[in-house]
């Protein structure tokens, strides 16, 4: 499958024409947590399980419904908030998953698959002083070798950002 974004019953990709017939107990699981909703649409579990299935078999804008769905009962869960920034993320809205995981992180002060997500993101925004921060403190945690390399790579990027700064303020000046 080609992560095209897929809707409930669709028998094929639209994109690259791949067969994608969910499987029997995935249908069995969305249809349980609907009937959950149904009988009790305060339960945000249910929501939430539901974005899960729906996000793991990429059916990303009906995650992103349910999660918003569970997010009108409390706002500030952290695993309805990172959900919903997995779904930005993945409709390439970063702007939005980048708020919804620092809502998490505010919330899950030391989630290290949240704070791996902050570094990714703030480096896809070229924000690398940020990115530094959130990859330099799972290193060391964690010794992350991928989490290494996006320091390596945010020191190389903020020394040229600087190196060009410097360059064209001495043109100017002289």
């Amino acid at each position: 499958i080609c992560n095209a974004n897929l809707v409930e019953n669709q028998k094929f990709c639209m994109n690259c024409g791949a067969k994608v017939p969910l499987s029997v107990e995935v249908l069995a699981q969305i249809d349980i947590h609907k009937k959950i909703i149904d009988s009790k649409p305060l339960e945000i579990d249910s929501y939430k399980k539901l974005g899960e299935i729906y996000l793991d078999n990429n059916m990303i804008d009906l995650a992103l419904e349910q999660f918003l769905k569970a997010s009108t009962i409390d706002q500030n869960d952290p695993e309805t908030l990172v959900g919903i920034a997995k779904c930005y993320k993945n409709l390439d809205n970063i702007s939005e998953s980048l708020n919804y995981y620092l809502r998490a992180n505010d919330k899950f002060k030391d989630n290290k698959t949240i704070q791996k997500e902050l570094a990714i993101i703030y480096y896809q925004i070229g924000n690398w002083r940020e990115s530094m921060i959130y990859a330099e403190q799972i290193y060391k945690e964690t010794n992350d070798l991928g989490m290494g390399l996006l320091m390596a790579t945010n020191l190389v990027k903020d020394d040229r950002k600087n190196e060009a700064i410097k360059r064209s303020e001495e043109r100017r000046v002289g």
